[in-house]
């Protein structure tokens, strides 16, 4: 789970917009189904590992709806997924989990 990767710093930038997209009563309908579709296909198609990276990117936002969207990626992962990810990937969790929770 590498923060640094341009591909997961572009998806994350990515998902940000769909996000706000998304949750903007001000964004025509065409706009908010193509966030939508954005979020839900990188939701079906990305590694597990992959979402909770761009979870915790997502949860160090300003914006408090940014923030819960980066916190479900991480809590799917996590409960839905927490065997598929290596001993080190889930110390990795385990540690940006205590520095989430001391930030916050």
């Amino acid at each position: 789970m590498n923060s640094n990767d341009p591909a997961l710093a572009n998806a994350a930038e990515l998902l940000v917009k769909s996000v706000q997209v998304i949750l903007d009563p001000g964004s025509l309908a065409s706009s908010r189904a193509e966030a939508q579709k954005y979020y839900d296909n990188l939701q079906a198609t990305a590694q597990p590992q992959e979402l909770c990276t761009l979870g915790f990117m997502l949860s160090t936002s300003q914006s408090p709806i940014v923030v819960h969207a980066g916190l479900q990626f991480i809590k799917n992962s996590v409960c839905y997924s927490w065997n598929k990810f290596t001993e080190e990937q889930r110390a990795s969790v385990k540690v940006l989990r205590r520095v989430l929770y001391e930030i916050s």
